[in-house]
């Protein structure tokens, strides 16, 4: 059976122990104790890599960081489907809200969540980018909505709703609530098939009355 310290060595190939230490800023030498499954001195166990370390070794040699964690064993192979579609493959017409934190973007379909860790700055700048097109408003401090998802909403708590059965849904700020209102209520109109209704007050309707040819 292979073991992890073969499979990184297989990663690393060509390269270097000096070039692999220098792209992922860890000593030649402890990358080849990791490669030679050394056993560490206190306890006689192999050494295993910190999270932390994978992540360093995912950079350097360009292979998913999920995959080396599974093969550390932190995460389970069946757990990994969390982390299986990065953004450019991410269908955003399925994703009905988006939340983001310091290092991870969750996206939630209907049924489902994926998880995608955010790697560099400019590759989460165009993300961002991508769902303004794509028609999601940032709603609350971490979390982003689509509009062609949102059937419901309940103004007096800040909630929009993406299923009638109001079991999935996200909050929204009051101040963005004011400036998306109008938004949100075609969006809902739209989404439910049904007529918005637009309510105006008397000094309106009685100019649309004086207006009118009839």
């Amino acid at each position: 059976m292979e073991t992890l310290g073969n499979f990184l060595e297989h990663l690393r190939g060509s390269m270097s122990l000096r070039e692999a230490a220098k792209r992922c800023g860890l000593s030649h030498v402890y990358i080849r104790d990791l490669e030679k499954n050394k056993s560490n001195a206190k306890n006689g166990d192999y050494i295993k890599p910190s999270p932390d370390t994978l992540m360093k070794l995912s950079s350097a040699y360009n292979y998913p960081y999920e995959h080396l964690m599974i093969k550390a064993g932190y995460i389970k192979e069946e757990s990994s489907q969390l982390f299986n579609k990065p953004f450019v493959q991410m269908d955003l017409n399925d994703v009905s809200h988006i939340e983001v934190d310091d290092d991870y973007v969750t996206f939630n379909t209907a049924d489902k969540q994926y998880k995608n860790k955010i790697e560099t700055l400019s590759a989460f700048s165009e993300f961002l980018d991508a769902l303004e097109d794509s028609g999601f408003i940032k709603t609350d401090r971490h979390l982003y909505a689509n509009l062609n998802k949102i059937v419901d909403q309940d103004e007096d708590n800040g909630i929009l709703y993406f299923n009638v059965e109001r079991t999935v849904y996200v909050t929204i700020a009051l101040i963005r609530q004011k400036k998306y209102r109008n938004l949100i209520a075609r969006s809902i109109a739209n989404n439910t098939n049904q007529t918005l209704q637009v309510s105006m007050s008397p000094l309106k309707r009685s100019l649309i009355h004086v207006f009118s040819w009839d």
